[in-house]
């Protein structure tokens, strides 16, 4: 009776086992980068297009790099914003501010917040 090789996964099918390492100045390490990022690919996949008319074995959804600028500071804002929250309640609690200053604490959470709602609006996201 023969045994069956057993059968690979689908992944283990798809993985690459040897390198191919190059040397790459600043600038085009630089070019490389943006144009793998202009077409939504790794660098790996991009090299691998161009250099041997490959598709990627996966669908990779890259973030343009706008979009990445733009979530970066949507989160920047959302942790000021807790972070002035935080001191305004502290604030309250202790009584140690003005009511004057309280309000201007209050003021610069709802600029941090609408700020924030910009960016996310940018970003198509619903609000």
């Amino acid at each position: 009776m023969a045994t069956e090789k057993p059968k690979k996964k689908k992944s283990e099918k798809r993985q690459r086992q040897k390198y191919a390492i190059t040397r790459l100045t600043d600038a085009e390490k630089v070019e490389l980068q943006t144009r793998a990022a202009n077409q939504g690919l790794s660098e790996s996949d991009y090299l691998r297009r161009k250099a041997l008319g490959s598709q990627p074995l996966k669908a990779t959804k890259r973030i343009k790099p706008e979009r990445e600028a733009l979530l970066s500071v949507a989160g920047q804002l959302a942790r000021y914003g807790n972070n002035l929250n935080q001191l305004a309640r502290k604030a309250n609690r202790q009584q140690n501010l003005s009511p004057a200053d309280i309000e201007d604490l209050r003021e610069a959470i709802a600029l941090v917040n609408e700020l924030r709602e910009e960016v996310r609006k940018a970003l198509g996201y619903d609000t």
